[in-house]
Formats: C-alpha cells, structure tokens, sequence
C-alpha cells in the first residue's frame, strides 16, 4: 500500500494524470563497457479519478521501447522525453493495473559508468520508466542481472542471488515500504566491504580496493568512526528507529554525496579529507539524516524542498554541536549565513517555500540548504530547548513515511509550543529577508 500522499503527476505536456504509481518490478542488465543498460519494468498503479487522462512517464534517454499489459488494453507515444500511455478499457476510480515496459537506456545523467563499478545519482526518472512526482511513493523490486564478481547494493534488502547459465548472477533487492522515486536506486562493483553494527543494525561501508581508491579497512573504520554515534542521534531527535534496519555507504571517485533509501554514495575525496580534518564529517552526517528527513518524510513538492534539505543541513550542525561542542554548531550556521548573503549579493535571493508549485529547475538551491538550515536554528531560539526538540519529534512521528508541505511543519510547533508562528514564518520563510546573528 502506498503511504504517500496522492497527487496529481504534472508533466512537461502541461496535462495531469490522476494515478498513484503503487510498485515498480524492474530487471536491469548493466553493460559497463557500453555504459548502458537494457531494462524490463512493471509499472502497478491505481486510477484515482474517472478521467480519461493518459499515464505519462519518463522516457528520457531511452530507445526501443515497447508497451504491454495483460489486464488493460492501451497505446502509446513517446513525445520528447515522455512516454505517454493511453488506455481503451475504460479504468474506473480506484482501480488498480499494471503495464510491463522493456527498454534500452544509455544515460547521460543519471548513472555514472566506470571499469570496474557504476552507480545510479538521483534522476531516476533518466534510467528507469517512472512517474516524477516527488510526493508519489512507490515500493521498488529489482532485480540487478551482473558479473558475479561485482558487489551489488540497492534499496531494501537482499533478497535472492542466483547464478544464471549464462554466467551472470541474479541479484534481486526488495523495497517493501514506499519510498520517493527520486530515492530509488543501486550500485554494482567489484568493491571491498567492511561492516559494522549498531543496536543489531548492520552499517556497511563498500570501498574500491586500495590502489584505487588508497582506501584500506583501518582507513575506513577511522573516517567513518561516529556513525553509529550519529544513528543514536538522529534516532533520539526524531523517537523513531533507523527506517530500513541497516544502511550502506558507497564510496566512489570524486567529491559526490548522493541518498538513496538505505544507502548512500559518498566521495573519496570527501573521505580522504575527514583522515586530516575530523570535522569535516559533514557529508557522512547529511546522508545518513536524510532516512529519516527527506526519504521518509518527503516535502510533497519542490515549493517545499527546503523541509528536506534545510533541516537535515541544520541537524548536520546540531550532530557537530553534541560531537564537537558549541563553536562547531555556530561555525556551521555562521557558513549558512555567509552563503544565503554571497547568494544575495548575486542577485540570487528568494523565498524559502512558494504557496504556488514551483518546478525542480527553479529551486534555489544555496537558500534551500542554507537559509532553511538558518530557519531552524532561529526557531530554536525561539522557542527554546525544551519545545523545539518535542516539536521536533511530533513532527517526525506524524509525518513517518508521508509527504507533507511547509504548513505541516508550521502547525506542529504552533501546537507542541503553544506559539503562533504565523509571524514567524512569514518573515523567515515566505520572505527574502536575511537575519543578522551574533554568537
């Protein structure tokens, strides 16, 4: 059952298609050498009006694509980046079906292909046929077809590996809790693994081999020292327990930092550089937030962003505060401010959240992050310790696995501190101004 909110997929065409995707059944064969893959979906979803709107998904990057379904009569076209399906048996309200998809892909964003691994970075919509709303939460099976040499690791958890007569194994993951789609997705390799646990919670680290990545096993352990450290306080801060019961970091070459649901990818570089200077774990601590702000509870459209990025960046500073004392939770906001300021002395200035939907390219991405991190750290103020942390946990316990808007947020700490904060966010939020703090 799909626990997200329900809206209506806007697309490119301007139309709305009033489905809930409800279930992706993937099975992705990877070619390395060719950067590419060849893939077969089943798409499972539930008409939510009587309307005669077409199911319209991702197309982008794709060729020889081919449409099926054994349970609705359908066409289809592809119009730019978009597969539109139109179905000739009438679909009443409510009612549920699937439409299988075989295609080949070869993205320019959206994997990245390397010798020896590759891995999926964010835009799902440009490897897999799926919808692109962001408040749509979909349970995910896949099934990765590989070198059995190569490591695999996806959302879920490992379901099945099977050697096939071909020589390639089978590896199949399963996501049974909805997830947003921009979450979804998976990386193979021939990598090194060293794990850990906390509270019976597998923590997995997957590294290239040394002379690759001059990672080794000790280097690993010390760059990633404060992990379950951090699990504790997120888990503390929210009342909830790590969603999926383990979580992987990947690292690959380069700076990226990139969730998924249950894993992440991070940057060697990023990792080489925690060796030297211990607090720049930031990225570690971001990541890892995000299982429970952004992948769990979703901003249900890019109006909203700033509920995902803005607050797992201001617990990224509070994580620094509790870890490495009071100059490090101000040296945190202090690069916020400076950031929202130099973005707008550029010009580049704007609200945190729109009551009118905005589209992804227009979110503005320094404000989001650092201005929404900034946001948090004044309502804390003023509402102090005590109401912030409660705030804070009702939020996160309410909205477990839902999408939500800025008012979601708003009404729960109006509620749990007796505040009105119409005010508040008004000036904050809803406005361009920029606070002056002293520490």
């Amino acid at each position: 059952m799909n626990t997200g909110a329900a809206y209506a997929l806007t697309t490119d065409l301007g139309e709305k298609a009033d489905y809930d995707v409800l279930h992706y059944d993937a099975r992705l064969t990877a070619n390395l050498a060719a950067k590419a893959i060849d893939g077969r979906v089943t798409v499972t979803a539930k008409k939510l009006s009587g309307g005669e709107r077409p199911l319209v998904l991702s197309a982008k990057y794709k060729t020889a694509i081919k449409v099926s379904s054994d349970n609705v009569k359908l066409s289809y076209q592809i119009l730019e980046d978009d597969l539109v399906i139109n179905f000739h048996s009438p679909l009443t309200r409510g009612q549920s079906f699937s439409v299988d998809i075989e295609y080949h892909a070869a993205p320019k964003r959206g994997m990245r292909f390397y010798p020896d691994h590759m891995f999926t970075v964010y835009h799902t919509g440009n490897w897999l046929v799926s919808h692109g709303n962001i408040a749509d939460k979909a349970s995910f099976d896949l099934t990765l077809v590989h070198d059995q040499k190569l490591k695999t690791i996806a959302n879920g958890r490992l379901v099945s590996q099977k050697s096939a007569p071909t020589g390639k194994m089978h590896s199949h993951w399963q996501q049974q809790t909805p997830i947003p789609l921009y979450t979804f997705g998976f990386a193979l390799g021939d990598f090194q693994l060293h794990s850990t646990a906390y509270n019976n919670q597998a923590i997995n680290f997957f590294y290239r081999p040394r002379p690759l990545s001059g990672l080794n096993r000790q280097k690993i352990k010390d760059i990633f020292a404060d992990v379950p450290d951090m699990m504790r306080f997120f888990e503390e801060k929210s009342a909830i327990a790590l969603p999926n019961k383990q979580y992987s970091y990947v690292l690959v070459p380069g700076t990226i930092a990139q969730e998924a649901a249950g894993f992440s990818m991070v940057g060697e570089k990023f990792a080489h550089t925690v060796l030297e200077q211990p607090g720049e774990n930031w990225f570690i601590a971001h990541e890892l937030a995000h299982e429970w702000w952004g992948n769990s509870i979703t901003c249900a459209g890019f109006s909203h962003f700033w509920l995902n990025e803005g607050l797992v960046q201001f617990m990224v500073a509070a994580y620094q505060q509790q870890l490495f004392g009071e100059p490090a939770y101000h040296r945190e906001i202090k690069l916020a401010l400076n950031r929202v300021k130099k973005a707008a002395e550029k010009g580049r200035n704007s609200p945190l959240a729109f009551f009118t939907e905005i589209a992804e390219q227009d979110i503005n991405h320094s404000i989001v992050y650092n201005k929404g991190a900034l946001v948090f750290y004044l309502l804390r103020e003023k509402l102090g310790e005590k109401h912030f942390w409660q705030a804070l946990k009702t939020y996160s316990l309410t909205f477990a696995g839902k999408s939500v808007v800025t008012d979601d947020l708003k009404r729960v700490f109006e509620q749990v501190s007796g505040t009105d904060l119409s005010a508040f966010f008004q000036r904050w939020v809803y406005g361009e101004e920029i606070p002056e703090l002293s520490f």
